[in-house]
């Protein structure tokens, strides 16, 4: 298989595989994508004429990569044993540049055309296929988003029609990054990922929603209980009653704050198995049941089933699985260009 990136910048990824290099030579390219998806050629015979590229660069919390497929379908897949294996608190975006492909989006297939953008939340599940289909892609940390990082709860799934203004604004931002991403300086690139998170939050962001004041920004007692729930996580009192009494609302008015989540139970209950999620996700002597615990889950029992019910596998599982990875990758000594992409998002993940 042909790799160019030995000549290109060291932050920078290049891959190519095709047919007429051989039909293994693609696993490099499902190498590098494995983070994310679980992905496959439906044929790889000898008669196959599949091509692809990956062109990949790391600015910062950004990443970004442009590919290009043809000749052959391919499947990707994210499922939840990957989600809670891979670890990756990020949100993906991607923007088709080039024909089309098939995607599972709110429940239902949607077919893309050039112009659309589609956004998903890593720590659920995607499916695509793709046939001949071009596309931009880019992650972003939920730190990016700030004190508003929780609202990527609901970014999830998000399509943005392509011909929408929405669209064609977020696209001619990425394709300005990419086209001088060979001369930005290091000293922009903190910026760049910022003015791309505010770009991307403000856009996705729905004016009507309730929690919002006449001047379209953040309802104050929306964000300070938001702020108060993750900063008081641990306390297993912390419920829509001790809410209502500290911050003098109603009940009713509360769950039409938090209406988005089902209610402010729900949304409790997905802040502290995400906290568990994250904790369980990076190295450390902490046991499950302790990182139960100190995100405000009773018993292990409790734990186990509202995790298993989230993420598809247990808690225990996903610490094995994220120790076996961290123990793997300290065994290589030399970064293969295909594990490269994976680095990259593992560093945007701790942001």
């Amino acid at each position: 298989m042909h790799k160019e990136n030995r000549t290109l910048p060291p932050d920078e990824l290049n891959i190519q595989a095709s047919a007429g290099q051989g039909a293994n030579s693609i696993d490099v390219f499902f190498d590098a994508c494995s983070p994310i998806f679980a992905a496959e050629l439906s044929d790889r015979s000898e008669n196959s004429e599949f091509s692809v590229s990956l062109k990949g660069i790391q600015m910062g919390a950004l990443v970004m990569s442009e590919v290009h497929m043809a000749g052959g379908r391919y499947d990707y897949s994210r499922d939840l044993p990957r989600v809670a294996a891979t670890g990756l608190d990020l949100l993906f975006v991607q923007i088709i540049t080039g024909g089309s492909d098939t995607r599972l989006v709110g429940g239902s297939e949607v077919h893309s055309r050039p112009g659309d953008i589609f956004v998903a939340d890593l720590t659920r599940t995607m499916r695509t296929r793709a046939e001949n289909c071009s596309n931009f892609s880019f992650v972003l940390p939920r730190s990016a988003f700030g004190g508003r990082e929780a609202e990527i709860d609901r970014f999830h799934d998000r399509h943005l029609p392509s011909g929408s203004v929405a669209a064609t604004v977020l696209e001619n931002h990425i394709r300005s990054i990419w086209s001088q991403r060979h001369i930005i300086r290091p000293s922009d690139i903190s910026g760049l990922s910022a003015a791309t998170a505010g770009l991307l939050g403000g856009l996705l962001s729905n004016d009507g929603d309730r929690r919002r004041d006449e001047a379209g920004e953040w309802s104050p007692k929306y964000v300070q209980i938001c702020q108060f729930i993750d900063r008081n996580l641990s306390d297993q009192d912390l419920n829509p009653d001790s809410l209502t009494r500290r911050f003098h609302i109603s009940r009713a008015a509360l769950y039409r704050l938090f209406a988005h989540s089902n209610g402010v139970a729900d949304y409790i209950r997905e802040r502290r198995l995400r906290r568990a999620f994250r904790q369980l996700t990076t190295p450390g002597h902490a046991t499950v049941a302790t990182i139960g615990f100190a995100c405000g889950f009773q018993n292990p029992s409790s734990f186990i089933r509202a995790f298993k019910n989230r993420y598809g596998i247990t808690p225990g599982e996903t610490f094995e699985a994220t120790q076996l990875r961290y123990a793997e990758e300290a065994k290589r000594e030399n970064q293969l260009e295909s594990s490269l992409l994976r680095g990259w998002l593992e560093d945007a993940d701790r942001g």
